[in-house]
């Protein structure tokens, strides 16, 4: 939410996430407050109409409805001379237009100071012969010079995956906590998650650094103390993480985030918050998933995977299985 802020330097935010991380939140937090606070043309785009009028009519209207500041700032569509439909809201200072990504004429017709795309990787690959809708949209706010373009999505294969491409663009960062053992930082990775076979109630993660059993009880305490990391210009650090003796020595890269203007962020469903989508679920889906090329798919995309050009094919031995996971 840092990045979304008028004070960041940030231009273009980009967060490819896992399932049950609340990417969608965040671009509705990002419209409660630019509404608020931060009054501007706002353009909001989704894959399809249906989904567009869906996330309008009950997403943005319960936002509307529930929380205090917002209310009497857009008015209820069935208010007469309210001037709001469910594809475009009016409010003291500026205006929200709800649109989809097959609509070439209506990508290109309208400007905007903020534009949020929603789960970019279900948009049109060609939008009426005119090209990739991302492309478009991102010349809807050249002309506005505090201006931010913010894309979510959970991925779909790598070679196809706009989000994956706008993040490897970006400066790459990831969510880096700390062991509650040993206090090494390091990402929450499902290579380290540990269990025998059939029992989900055994799920650890294993320190990188310690290899000390971490479970998931640790969590949120684990959360409230990890740090965001640009991993561009330094990829070691996504597969070793790093000492907490080591922050100070990161500074610099720390300044050179704050003032960055293309930035990325990824987070799987292993930092969903507790009482979410669990570890022990996680691993119940990914025992579902062997042998089954559709499940298998579907898990990695949307649940754990960082790099989706190395998925598993399918089940492993039984031996090598049980000797990865257990403890």
């Amino acid at each position: 939410m840092d990045s979304l802020s008028p004070n960041s330097a940030a231009r273009e935010i980009w967060f490819q996430k896992g399932s049950q991380i609340a990417g969608t939140e965040s671009g509705l937090n990002w419209i409660g407050f630019t509404v608020a606070r931060a009054p501007a043309s706002m353009m909001i785009v989704l894959p399809d109409q249906g989904t567009a009028k869906e996330w309008s009519t009950q997403r943005l209207t319960q936002l509307i409805e529930d929380t205090k500041s917002l209310n009497g700032l857009i008015k209820d569509t069935r208010i007469r001379d309210s001037g709001n439909t469910a594809f475009w809201k009016k409010f003291p200072g500026g205006n929200l237009k709800i649109t989809w990504s097959s609509s070439a004429q209506k990508l290109r017709s309208t400007p905007a100071a903020n534009l949020l795309a929603d789960e970019v990787d279900g948009f049109r690959g060609d939008v009426g012969g005119e090209g990739d809708p991302i492309a478009l949209l991102k010349r809807r706010n050249t002309n506005y010079p505090r201006g931010k373009f913010f894309g979510v999505s959970t991925p779909t294969l790598r070679h196809l995956s706009r989000i994956a491409r706008e993040f490897a663009n970006g400066d790459q960062r990831y969510y880096f906590v700390p062991c509650p053992h040993c206090g090494h930082f390091q990402r929450l990775d499902f290579e380290r998650l540990k269990w025998e076979p059939g029992e989900r109630h055994t799920v650890q993660l294993q320190c990188i650094a310690c290899e000390s059993p971490i479970p998931e009880r640790f969590k949120t305490q684990m959360l409230a103390a990890g740090r965001w990391v640009a991993t561009a210009k330094n990829p070691d650090i996504v597969g070793m993480g790093f000492s907490a003796d080591a922050l100070p020595a990161m500074d610099s890269l720390f300044c050179e985030m704050d003032s960055a203007t293309v930035v990325s962020y990824h987070l799987s469903a292993l930092y969903s918050p507790l009482g979410w989508y669990s570890w022990a679920q996680l691993a119940t889906d990914w025992e579902a998933a062997q042998g089954k090329p559709e499940l298998a798919q579907g898990f990695h995309q949307y649940r754990a995977r960082r790099d989706m050009g190395r998925q598993r094919g399918g089940a492993r031995p039984r031996k090598a299985l049980d000797a990865q996971r257990r403890l």
